[in-house]
Formats: structure tokens, sequence, C-alpha cells
């Protein structure tokens, strides 16, 4: 401080100018950080991004049509971000729906209509057969029991099952390696979804 004192009036006044620069080029350069922490910065990242684009209008409601297996059938609205077990909640799943083949996580899309469907019931007019075979429900001695199908077979039926969730149609079996169309005649009469 004694040095300080000891300059020049003119040299003192530079030196309160230099260090009041600084003070202030400081505080613009934190204020400067702190605002691009908070809103986001400025520095070009190379993205093009499309700003003719329409946001979402969140009060807009999905309108979704739900079918089958569900004590409510009917069409219901929606808020964006809701998925199909929103709806399914909704409509009240009946006992013997079966909800395996849904993708209960997805989004719900505007106008989609959702069909759940029953387990094992049969078409109109069909007559049930309990000797066929439920390749979405068998064992793998109920699948063996199946002329063409081994230990081996019946495993990678299973695994294809667990891996897809459930068999659509019959002809699913074909993905499975080791039934080709050939071998998929002569086991579809004792089989059935």
């Amino acid at each position: 401080m004694n040095k300080f004192l000891a300059l020049e009036k003119k040299y003192q006044k530079i030196s309160i100018f230099v260090v009041f620069a600084l003070i202030i080029s400081t505080g613009y350069y934190i204020g400067d950080l702190t605002k691009n922490k908070i809103y986001g910065s400025n520095i070009k990242t190379g993205i093009i991004s499309d700003n003719s684009q329409k946001t979402i209008d969140d009060s807009k409601l999905l309108v979704i049509n739900i079918k089958g297996a569900v004590k409510n059938p009917g069409i219901y609205e929606f808020p964006y971000e809701s998925r199909v077990n929103d709806a399914i909640i909704k409509a009240i799943a009946l006992e013997n729906a079966d909800l395996l083949p849904l993708n209960l996580a997805m989004f719900l899309k505007d106008e989609q209509d959702i069909y759940v469907p029953y387990l094992n019931v049969l078409e109109e007019g069909m007559e049930k057969d309990d000797n066929l075979v439920s390749i979405n429900n068998a064992s793998q001695n109920e699948l063996e029991a199946i002329p063409g199908i081994g230990p081996v077979m019946a495993k990678n039926i299973i695994d294809q099952r667990k891996k897809i969730g459930r068999f659509q149609t019959i002809e699913d079996l074909m993905n499975i390696s080791g039934i080709g169309e050939k071998t998929l005649e002569k086991m579809r009469s004792y089989m059935k979804l």
C-alpha cells in the first residue's frame, strides 16, 4: 500500500483504472459462463434444425379405438405421450384377454385401432378340438408328441416363442431352423395357435 501511495497521482489513476477494468472483465466473463450454463450455449454444433416444423400441441388429444377382449370397448381420448398400456387400463381388459402379443409400452398414435385378442378363443363357427397341440402354450413334452418334432425342435419352438412373445400364424414356425414348408404341412393337422 505504501508503494501505491508513493506513486505519482497520474500512475495511481492508471493503476485504479486497470484494476477496475480487470474486475469488470472478470465479472463479465463469469456472468457469460453462467448464462451459457443456464440458457444453453450459443456455440454452433453443426446440427441444422428445421424451425418450420410444427411443435406438438399438448392440449390436442389422441383419439383411439379399443376393441376385443375389454370390458368397455369404444373410442377414447388420450393426451400425447400416452401408451397402449394406458388404453388397456382405461378400457379394462377382461380375464381372458391375451395381452402377450400387444406392445404395452408403445406410444399411442392418433386414430389408432387397438384390438385386444382373447385367449384360446376360436373363430365363430369353428369347433374346439382339444386333441390339437397349441404351439403358443404347449410344454416341451406336448410339442414332442407332434409327429416330426423331437426334443431339439421342441426346444427351438419354445425358444422362438419366448423371443417373439407369441406365434401369430402356424406359418411362423418356418422361421425356426429345420422347419420348412414340407415339414410344416406334415405337422399342421396336429397343432393350433
